[in-house]
């Protein structure tokens, strides 16, 4: 375990056991990776910044994700203190990075990390001028649901109907088939 991980277990104990606690933990480090896709995403150097999280966004990822009832409902899987723990693999190691929301002022991206059975995202804040990136929040999703391969709706769900951006999707635009050895049924 490194020293960021063993300060992350200390600063969840601490938020959970003490609810009025303004601790904050560095996560070290944006790697040069991560800090180069933030730029191309959002136009701002990240690279000598350091990731924190708080403890208040500790008690807020726990008391918002970890309700077994209130996650069911989202469809989201409940966030325990492990995923919590496993921001720093996260974030350092994430499958993809898109842009999030703007929280008022501040840019947002998200990092997307997926398992066997799930996919866990992570909100962190990006600020203009700070030199730190400040993780806001947390969820995880069954793998099914996040898997661009899948649809959203079928004609029996009668959802809403999203686009894909995988390549394997069948493809909008209206093509002429030659040469395809269909041919016209006989009356």
């Amino acid at each position: 375990m490194s020293r960021y991980e063993e300060r992350l277990a200390d600063s969840f104990e601490r938020a959970i056991s003490n609810k009025t606690s303004k601790g904050k933990t560095l996560l070290g480090r944006a790697n040069y990776e991560v800090a180069e896709k933030i730029n191309d995403l959002i136009g701002i150097d990240v690279l000598n910044r350091t990731h924190i999280l708080t403890d208040y966004d500790i008690r807020h990822i726990i008391k918002r994700h970890g309700n077994s009832i209130a996650e069911f409902q989202r469809k989201q899987i409940v966030i325990e203190k492990r995923d919590v723990l496993n921001i720093i693999d996260i974030i350092n190691n994430p499958d993809k990075i898109i842009r999030g929301n703007i929280n008022r002022t501040e840019e947002t991206i998200r990092y997307i990390k997926s398992y066997e059975d799930n996919t866990v995202f992570v909100v962190e804040l990006v600020p203009k001028n700070n030199n730190y990136l400040k993780i806001k929040t947390m969820w995880k999703k069954p793998s099914a649901l996040t898997n661009d391969k899948v649809p959203s709706s079928t004609s029996k769900t009668k959802g809403s109907v999203i686009s894909s951006t995988s390549d394997s999707t069948i493809s909008k635009k209206k093509i002429a088939v030659n040469n395809s050895n269909i041919q016209k049924k006989r009356k």
